[in-house]
């Protein structure tokens, strides 16, 4: 059974998130962060597809999700347990290798995950060591964030309108084009589905509502679900827990 537990710390304009899941055997589908995430496999091995790359994660591996880069657990895993912590509030736009192995990054976000979990005075000089030593050891490039005409447009638009329903269509036509066209030009720059990055955008908002207490249904409707129960399966299908107990590990 999946064994999921959430912690949360706020340091310096940075807000820590850290997941522990032990016994994890879960798909997710494809979706993106506007986090950075950071995370170690400290059991097991996790089959997951970042970008268009099947990455093999073993025991003792680390993995990178670098903001707004797709990825998914496409099928049921092996049960296998690990540490995950995704920062919110950077302004370096920066972009990782998705797969390390190194034993001074274990030990640094095993220190990391400790602090957000203790609320450790020490948390802020045991992330920058570790953001230090990656950037140092493991940048690739500037962050793929999408700055495409189109994308900006769509955001905006949702951002306007998400507490609404928004359908496809009227993305399309927020960004004066034909949905087919749409849909074909906003996957080539996002890497999916304007529909899935929707529901990813009010996954994201309940997420903020859920952490601040706000029951479950005003959180569904405030981020533009039908009601509860459609967010409740799809905030179970994406996260492995229910909206109920995501709430009540933050308060």
């Amino acid at each position: 059974m999946n064994d999921l537990k959430f912690y949360t710390a706020n340091i310096e304009g940075l807000t820590l998130d850290c997941v522990v899941g032990r016994d994890v055997a879960h798909r997710f589908p494809l979706h993106s962060h506007r986090s950075l995430c950071i995370g170690l496999v400290t059991e097991g091995v996790r089959n997951m597809k970042v970008g268009n790359t099947f990455l093999n994660i073993s025991e003792n591996d680390v993995f990178i999700i670098n903001p707004n880069q797709p990825h998914a657990i496409e099928e049921a895993t092996a049960s296998h347990s690990y540490i995950a912590i995704t920062v919110n509030g950077l302004t370096n736009n920066v972009a990782f290798q998705n797969l390390v192995r190194s034993e001074t990054v274990i030990a640094l976000i095993k220190s990391v995950s400790e602090a957000i979990i203790q609320k450790n005075d020490n948390l802020a000089v045991q992330w920058t060591m570790l953001f230090n030593h990656l950037k140092t050891n493991y940048l690739i490039a500037d962050s793929a964030v999408p700055s495409d005409l189109l994308f900006q447009k769509v955001e905006k638009y949702i951002m306007d309108n998400y507490s609404n329903q928004v359908a496809v269509g009227e993305m399309a036509k927020a960004a004066c084009m034909s949905k087919f066209h749409f849909c074909r030009q906003f996957r080539q720059t996002v890497g999916m589905s304007p529909h899935i990055y929707l529901i990813n955008w009010r996954l994201r908002h309940a997420n903020k509502c859920l952490k601040n207490n706000m029951p479950v249904f005003d959180a569904a409707i405030d981020a533009g679900f039908y009601d509860s129960s459609h967010l409740i399966k799809t905030f179970r299908s994406y996260m492995a827990v229910s909206p109920d107990d995501y709430r009540k590990a933050f308060r």
